[in-house]
């Protein structure tokens, strides 16, 4: 049985910015990631998150890239 995982497994500082709702600059798309080619996907992910990340307005889905992104950098290390 897999150990079930949770955001506060998530490296600090990204845990930090989810609890606190803080705008972390190294989240925000620069212009070389607004290049990237992007490729449509389903994921499923629990309700609770997907409506926290859409109360922060507009342009969720590239903050909830821009994470995704920086754990991977940060992981690939």
């Amino acid at each position: 049985m897999k150990k079930k995982i949770s955001y506060k497994d998530a490296p600090a500082d990204i845990r930090e910015a989810i609890e606190t709702g803080e705008v972390v600059m190294d989240l925000i798309p620069g212009p070389d990631q607004l290049i990237r080619k992007k490729k449509p996907i389903t994921i499923r992910v629990d309700d609770d998150v997907l409506n926290w990340f859409k109360t922060l307005g507009k342009g969720y889905q590239t903050r909830i890239n821009a994470i995704l992104r920086s754990y991977m950098q940060t992981h690939q290390k």
